[in-house]
């Protein structure tokens, strides 16, 4: 791009010369063979195309920071439900811990009578 550029300031260097040297004939010759919109046409493609490429690298950007923020998402899930999983697992064991001892107590006059008799294994909800 730098090439068209200086291509061009050379050509309308060129044109100016002329004319400020009285040749406005010579000027009109120059700007007549289109040369100048051609480069200029040059220098805007070779914008659209950086633009394009901007654009392209800035979607990409921005897809994979919202693949990586999914990601960061699902990971925490997962941890939360592998935290929460432990959690029912040694709840589970305490639990049966717990309808084991009350199961001892089953036979005692003292648990026949107590309030704690709700919590019987057998007299649970499911």
């Amino acid at each position: 791009m730098e090439t068209v550029i200086r291509e061009k300031i050379k050509f309308t260097a060129s044109t100016i010369s002329a004319k400020n040297s009285g040749q406005p004939e010579v000027a009109l010759n120059i700007v007549r063979t289109n040369r100048g919109s051609e480069l200029m046409e040059r220098i805007r493609e070779t914008i659209r195309e950086l633009k394009l490429q901007v654009d392209k690298r800035r979607a990409a950007a921005y897809q994979a920071d919202a693949h990586a923020t999914l990601l960061r998402k699902v990971f925490r899930d997962f941890t939360a439900h592998k935290e929460n999983e432990a959690k029912l697992i040694a709840a589970k064991a305490a639990l049966e811990k717990a309808d084991q001892v009350f199961a001892s107590w089953n036979g005692h006059s003292e648990f026949r009578t107590s309030k704690f008799r709700d919590l019987d294994p057998a007299r649970r909800i499911p």
